[in-house]
């Protein structure tokens, strides 16, 4: 059981950084998916989340601060 819970807590945590990286590739079409996942794994989380972080660095890129 332990298993399948680490598995599905890995799964969820996949795929929320995957739609925080498909949400900043539409507020930023023309940055590569690469960068953002560079950029997305480079920020530090708080409490196990970066939500806040990207959120904030997103809007950082597309006011132009590459």
């Amino acid at each position: 059981m332990r298993l399948l819970t680490n598995g599905l807590k890995n799964f969820q945590l996949i795929q929320r950084n995957t739609l925080a990286i498909a949400w900043a590739e539409k507020k930023l079409p023309d940055v590569p998916k690469k960068q953002l996942k560079a950029e997305f794994d480079s920020l530090n989380d708080s409490n196990g989340k970066k939500a806040l972080a990207w959120i904030s660095h997103v809007h950082q890129l597309s006011d132009g601060d590459f």
